[in-house]
């Protein structure tokens, strides 16, 4: 199984818009699944006015909710 890489846009629009509780999510995640996933963490990803911003797989995916995030993750495990 790949590593699915995830960037979290962690710049003060983000951060008020909810990325810390996305960051968290996928902390709290079981451990099989969070062993193949690599998180990083960058200042903007240049789409603030529709954040919270993540990077899925490079892949720009903005308005990221916690409940939005599972989904493309479920999906994205799925397919591996």
């Amino acid at each position: 199984m790949k590593i699915l890489t995830l960037e979290f846009c962690v710049g003060t629009a983000c951060h008020m818009k909810g990325t810390p509780d996305i960051i968290a999510a996928v902390e709290a995640l079981p451990p099989e699944m969070r062993s193949n996933i690599l998180l990083r963490l960058t200042h903007c990803l240049g789409n603030c006015g529709a954040g919270p911003n993540v990077k899925f797989d490079g892949i720009l995916h903005s308005r990221v909710t916690v409940d939005s995030l599972s989904d493309l993750l479920k999906r994205y495990f799925q397919q591996e």
